[in-house]
C-alpha cells in the first residue's frame, strides 16, 4: 500500500535531461549540481542514476560531500563553499575532494598543511555578485600564494548573479570582468557558473566546464522533463453554506453553497504556506486552494464534483502543475519549492 504524500522521482527522466544538455554544451564538461540533497530529489539516488555518465559533481557544503563519499568513493566532488576549518580542509584532501578558494584565511589554512602535492584547486573570483570571490585588487596576489603551494592544477570559478534574464546588461559586466581575470591569470582550466543553463549557450565565450543546476531536474527550459511529482490524498470531503468561513484566521469567505476536499499535505511537507490563488488538480481537474496553507493539510473548493471521495489521489505540482507555477503563485522561485519537500515525503524512485 502506498503512503502519503510522496515524492516520484523518476530517474529516467534525470537521464535522459543529462543526454538532452550534453548536446547543448558544445566542448565544456558538465559539473552537476547535487547540492540540498539534490534539490530535493535524493542525492544519492541521482548520483546512482548518473553513474554511467562519469559524473563531475558540485555540492555547497563538506557535509554534503561526505554523504556522497560514504558511498561513491571514487566520484570526482567540488565543494563549491570551500572549506572554514582544518577539519574541513583534512576531509577534503583525505578523499581528493577538489577545493574552492574563496578568501585569504583559506590559502592561510592551505599553507599550514602538511601535504606532498594537491591536484586541484578552483580560485573563485568576484565579478559582480559580490557573494564569495577575490576582487580584483585581491585576486593576483592571492594567485601568486596559491601558485607557491604544491598544486597540479589551479582553475578559476566565478557566478553570474542575473543569467536567468538574458537581457540583463550585468551579464555583460559579469564576463567581460571574468575574462580579465582569466587573461591576466595564466588559469589552466575555467567556469562560470550560471543559474540560467540555457541563456549562457548563447555566449560567444567558451569555458571548460559548465553547470547543470535546475535544468537538469526539468524546471524550465522546453525540451526537459520534470524529475519529481509531488502527490498526496484527500482525506475528508464534507458540505459548506454559503457565507461560511473557512481555516485559520477565517480568511475566506465561501460566496456560495459547495464542498471542501481537506489535502494531506501542508507547510510541514514543504507547500509554501504565502501562496495566492494556488491550485491543485485532482481526477484531471484543477481546483483552488481556499482559506489558510497549514502544517498538515490544505482545503479545496472543489464544487460540486461527486466523484472526489476521501482517497482520490491530488497533485500537487510536477505533471499537469509545473514547480514553476506553484513558485509564481507563491511568489517565490523553483528552487525553494523543491528543496522545501520535506523528510516526511516519502520519495519514491522510478528507474
Amino acid at each position: 500500500m502506498q503512503e502519503y504524500p510522496v515524492a516520484i522521482v523518476d530517474l529516467r527522466k534525470l537521464s535522459d535531461n543529462y543526454v538532452a544538455l550534453s548536446k547543448l554544451t558544445k566542448k565544456a564538461l558538465p559539473i552537476i549540481v547535487l547540492k540540498a540533497n539534490a534539490y530535493g530529489h535524493g542525492v544519492l539516488a541521482c548520483v546512482n542514476a548518473l553513474l554511467p555518465f562519469n559524473p563531475y559533481v558540485a555540492v555547497a557544503r563538506t557535509s554534503e560531500a561526505e554523504c556522497i563519499v560514504k558511498e561513491f568513493p571514487r566520484l570526482r566532488i567540488i565543494v563549491l563553499g570551500g572549506f572554514t576549518s582544518e577539519h574541513e580542509l583534512d576531509f577534503l584532501l583525505l578523499h581528493g575532494l577538489d577545493i574552492v578558494v574563496h578568501s585569504q584565511y583559506q590559502i592561510e589554512l592551505l599553507k599550514k598543511i602538511n601535504v606532498l602535492v594537491l591536484n586541484k584547486v578552483w580560485i573563485k573570483v568576484n565579478t559582480g555578485m559580490h557573494r564569495l570571490g577575490f576582487s580584483t585588487d585581491t585576486f593576483k596576489s592571492a594567485l601568486d600564494e596559491l601558485k607557491s603551494l604544491p598544486i597540479k592544477k589551479i582553475s578559476l570559478i566565478s557566478h553570474l548573479a542575473c543569467s536567468d534574464d538574458s537581457l540583463s546588461n550585468n551579464n555583460i559586466e559579469q564576463i567581460t570582468k571574468f575574462e580579465h581575470f582569466v587573461s591576466e591569470g595564466d588559469i589552466a582550466e575555467t567556469t562560470l557558473f550560471a543559474s540560467g543553463f540555457l541563456n549562457l549557450m548563447d555566449s560567444p565565450n567558451e569555458y571548460d566546464y559548465i553547470r547543470f543546476g535546475l535544468s537538469l531536474y526539468g524546471v524550465y527550459g522546453k525540451g526537459f522533463s520534470p524529475v519529481m511529482k509531488v502527490l498526496s490524498k484527500v482525506i475528508a470531503v464534507y458540505p459548506v453554506k454559503r457565507h461560511s468561513k473557512i481555516g485559520y484566521g477565517s480568511n475566506y469567505l465561501v460566496e456560495k453553497d459547495t464542498n471542501i476536499a481537506v489535502v494531506g499535505y501542508g507547510y510541514g511537507d514543504g507547500y509554501p504556506r504565502g501562496t495566492k490563488k494556488g491550485i491543485v488538480s485532482i481526477l484531471g481537474n484543477f481546483y483552488p486552494i481556499v482559506g489558510s496553507i497549514n502544517m498538515d493539510t490544505l482545503t479545496v473548493d472543489v464544487g460540486h464534483n461527486g466523484k472526489i471521495e476521501p482517497g482520490a489521489i491530488v497533485e500537487l505540482f510536477g505533471g499537469s502543475i509545473p514547480c514553476e507555477d506553484v513558485a509564481k503563485r507563491a511568489g517565490t522561485i523553483p528552487y525553494e519549492v523543491l528543496t522545501s519537500v520535506s523528510n516526511r515525503v516519502k520519495r519514491v524512485y522510478v528507474k
